[in-house]
């Protein structure tokens, strides 16, 4: 039987993601399907979050159990808390993850202007207490390697990406997350080569 793994995804939800709201949607609902095709011992948590909202909705549900987002459960809106949902999602995460693997992947076109917890020091020392996860960095419109080497992430698990290539994005994502997820459930995965069996370069 294959071991159990976590994926957790952090998806912004903030009103600059308005203009690739339907790439976002299409492209997630890829992304669930890829893994619940493919791997039916992964379980899945996803955060949406904005300044007025920062709900976990999935906390580490069984990916064949996950539905479908649409235009009525994804409402782009307001400001990006980013480091407050980084870090609820780590919190919540490792209370159901406890020693399995763990793949901790955000997507979002915003910088931090919202967070009232947290900074990037509190988010930076969260990631580093969690060396066995493996954790991506998904950024649009911004310098995604200064921000999530920033934040701790390994360089080479960062895609800086054009948010009108948004659903090619979700697919190189999905592919690299089923290789990982595959490689988890027999205790073979890397926490820092998250790219390794993708050429994410044809995709997006």
């Amino acid at each position: 039987m294959a071991k159990k793994v976590f994926v957790s995804f952090v998806l912004d939800e903030t009103g600059s993601m308005s203009v690739c709201k339907t790439e976002t949607i299409s492209g997630y609902n890829e992304y669930i399907k890829t893994l619940a095709d493919e791997h039916k011992n992964v379980r899945f948590t996803l955060t949406q979050f904005n300044a007025s909202k920062l709900e976990i909705v999935h906390d580490a549900v069984k990916i064949k159990n996950v539905p479908e987002l649409t235009a009525e459960t994804y409402k782009p809106d307001n400001l990006t808390p980013l480091y407050d949902a980084i870090a609820a999602t780590i919190k919540s995460t490792e209370k159901r993850a406890k020693d399995s693997p763990v793949l901790f992947v955000v997507m979002t076109d915003g910088e931090e202007n919202a967070s009232r917890e947290h900074d990037f020091k509190s988010v930076q020392a969260l990631i580093a207490e969690k060396d066995s996860w493996t954790f991506v960095y998904l950024g649009a419109n911004q310098d995604a390697w200064e921000i999530g080497t920033k934040m701790g992430y390994v360089a080479s698990n960062i895609m800086n990406y054009s948010a009108a290539r948004t659903g090619q994005t979700m697919t190189a994502v999905a592919a690299a997350s089923s290789h990982w997820a595959g490689a988890a459930a027999a205790g073979a995965h890397e926490t820092d080569n998250f790219w390794k069996d993708v050429d994410k370069d044809d995709l997006i």
